[in-house]
C-alpha cells in the first residue's frame, strides 16, 4: 500500500481550514482535484476520514487518527530532503582517508580536530598505511583520499601538496656521521638501518 505525500498534506490541510474549498485555495490547487485526492487516499486506506456536509468537513475517529501520523511521515520527509542537500553541500557523509604514520603524527591531528569542529556531521574513518598501499587502496576506491610519501603512482590519480616534511639521521654520538652538520641519504646506504620498512616509500 503505498500513501500519496501530496494527498496526506492536503488531507491535512482541509481538516486544518475545515473546508475543502479553503485548502484548495490554500495550496493553490482546484476543488474538485483535492476532493479526487481524498476520495483516492480514502479508497487506499479503505475506511472513510473524513464527513462531508454543507457547512464543510469534519474528520472521522479514523481521520482523527491519520492525523498525527500523516504530519510525522511528512515532517520524515523533509527530513530527508535537509539531510540530502547537507551531502550535496559536502557538510554530512563519510570520508574514508588512508594516511602514512608521518602525517598520521605530525599534521593530521589537528587537522582533523580543526575539520570535524566546522562540520561534526561528516564521519571520518582513518587508518594508518604505508604509502604504497594507500595508492592502491585510492586506485581501488577502497579509502577516498590518501597521504603518502611521494613516488611513482600506479594510475592516473589527481594528486595535490599537502605538507612539507623533513627527514632526520639519528645516529649514535660515536657515529662516524654524528659530527657531521649535513648528511645525503646516499651517504647513509653503507649503515644498517633501524625501522626501515621493506614496504615503505622510503
Amino acid at each position: 500500500m503505498a500513501l500519496d505525500p501530496i494527498s496526506l498534506k492536503l488531507f491535512i490541510r482541509v481538516v486544518e481550514e475545515g473546508r475543502i474549498a479553503a485548502a484548495a485555495n490554500s495550496e493553490h490547487i482546484a476543488a474538485a482535484a483535492v476532493s479526487k485526492r481524498l476520495g483516492e487516499l480514502e479508497a487506499t486506506l479503505g475506511t472513510q476520514l473524513l464527513i462531508r456536509t454543507n457547512k464543510g468537513v469534519v474528520p472521522t475517529a479514523a481521520g482523527l487518527a491519520l492525523l498525527g501520523p500523516a504530519r510525522a511521515a511528512l515532517r520524515s520527509l523533509e527530513q530527508i530532503v535537509s539531510q540530502m542537500e547537507d551531502y550535496r553541500l559536502g557538510v554530512r557523509g563519510d570520508v574514508r582517508i588512508a594516511a602514512n604514520i608521518s602525517s598520521l603524527s605530525q599534521f593530521l591531528p589537528g587537522d582533523l580536530k580543526a575539520f570535524s569542529a566546522r562540520y561534526p556531521q561528516v564521519n571520518i574513518h582513518l587508518e594508518e598505511s604505508v604509502s604504497t598501499r594507500t595508492l592502491q587502496a585510492v586506485a581501488s576506491n577502497s579509502v577516498d583520499i590518501g597521504i603518502f610519501s611521494y613516488g611513482s603512482l600506479p594510475v592516473d590519480l589527481e594528486v595535490r601538496p599537502y605538507r612539507r616534511d623533513q627527514l632526520m639521521l639519528i645516529a649514535p654520538a660515536d657515529h662516524v656521521l654524528a659530527g657531521r652538520q649535513k648528511v645525503r641519504f646516499q651517504d647513509t646506504l653503507d649503515y644498517p638501518y633501524v625501522g626501515m620498512r621493506a614496504d615503505s616509500a622510503l
